[in-house]
């Protein structure tokens, strides 16, 4: 399940860089998937304004802007299906 979060967010992360939002390119700077998916939410977060904090959090709110859906977050089963769906969201413009 980690691996698949892990490809899902590195997908947003590209389809946000191709809309134009200024990202760092998704590299691997952690061997711990919990880890580099932190990282990257941050790296997200920071770049709409958002305060990073937790990585429920930083997703809920991520989510939330890139769909206009609101997914509540609240362990790693949640975030994998609202990862998935947000992916799928921003695959359909491209």
């Amino acid at each position: 399940m980690l691996d698949d979060i892990d490809r899902c967010v590195h997908d947003i992360k590209m389809r946000l860089i191709e809309l134009g939002f200024e990202l760092t390119p998704p590299t691997r700077l952690h061997n711990n998937k919990l880890k580099q998916l932190q990282h990257d939410f941050i790296d997200i977060s920071k770049t709409f304004a958002e305060t990073p904090t937790d990585i429920f959090n930083n997703a809920q709110n991520i989510f939330f802007v890139c769909t206009g859906k609101w997914y509540l977050i609240q362990n790693l089963h949640d975030l994998h299906t609202a990862s998935q769906k947000t992916k799928k969201y921003l695959n359909r413009y491209f």
